[in-house]
């Protein structure tokens, strides 16, 4: 077979295929473009998403770093679609109003301001709804329920409420000591044994007996 047939062949065929790939891709060309363009499109919005997934995360763990104030704290803890970090929010939120320090302040310089016994028990149950919301919430790492369980029992010392205090304290040395978290147990002991000194009543002095009558007294 001579080089001329041979390139008469080769040209048949090519032109076989075109024919072919021609009548192909007119019946089949819009779908396969269609699918090629919906497979483009899935990858963008799989990267997008990952991307925002990305920038909300880190966006949430600065807010948490920077917010010194229980009102911030309890907006982020509302906002947030990081769990983790809407617990933790919550958590530093009712530890500010426990500590007295929950005052929002207009600067560095102010002085917090002398609270009402309203403000204080307003706080204590603000307190006590956000360390109960960090326990109720669902995929919450084991510290940070402890620490939660933990404020729940410094707001029922507070109260006055020495059973349930002691309950809860007793339930975190529990926890603390079967997740082989010896400080945690140890800060719940060291409450749990002041317990019985602060429940019991303060004793008050006898009053003086006044001048004029002690004068008038019988001497012995």
């Amino acid at each position: 077979m001579d080089s001329e047939h041979r390139h008469d062949l080769k040209e048949n065929d090519l032109a076989e295929f075109v024919r072919h790939f021609g009548q192909f891709w007119e019946k089949w060309g819009n779908t396969l473009l269609m699918g090629v363009l919906v497979v483009l499109l899935v990858v963008v919005a799989n990267q997008y998403w990952r991307d925002r997934t990305v920038r909300l995360r880190e966006e949430a763990w600065g807010q948490l770093h920077e917010e010194t104030s229980p009102a911030g704290l309890k907006d982020l803890a509302e906002n947030t679609g990081n769990k983790t970090v809407k617990a933790l929010a919550s958590l530093q939120a009712a530890d500010l109003l426990m500590s007295g320090n929950g005052a929002d302040q207009a600067g560095p310089t102010t002085a917090p301001a002398v609270k009402t016994e309203e403000q204080k028990q307003q706080d204590l149950a603000d307190a006590e709804q956000l360390y109960q919301a960090v326990l109720d919430q669902a995929e919450v790492g084991e510290v940070i329920r402890l620490n939660a369980r933990l404020g729940l029992a410094s707001v029922a010392e507070a109260k006055k409420s020495w059973d349930q205090a002691r309950k809860l304290y007793q339930q975190v040395i529990a926890d603390a000591e079967a997740a082989k978290q010896e400080g945690l147990a140890i800060q719940a002991r060291g409450r749990l044994a002041m317990l019985d000194r602060l429940s019991e009543p303060m004793p008050f002095a006898p009053e003086p007996v006044a001048a004029d009558t002690a004068a008038t007294q019988p001497s012995p």
